[in-house]
């Protein structure tokens, strides 16, 4: 998965779960999972 693409499955996450709505993630290895943990956390302490 890219860089681009999970920048935009982080912000699509957080703006569902703003939202009280949810998002589907796709199939992603678990290095893939720990990157998007990763930038959820750095996203959210940016805002």
């Amino acid at each position: 998965m890219s860089a681009e693409s999970m920048l935009t499955l982080v912000k699509s996450l957080h703006n569902a779960a703003a939202q009280g709505g949810s998002t589907r993630i796709p199939p992603m290895t678990f290095a893939e999972l720990g990157q998007l943990i990763q930038l959820s956390v750095k996203f959210r302490a940016e805002k």
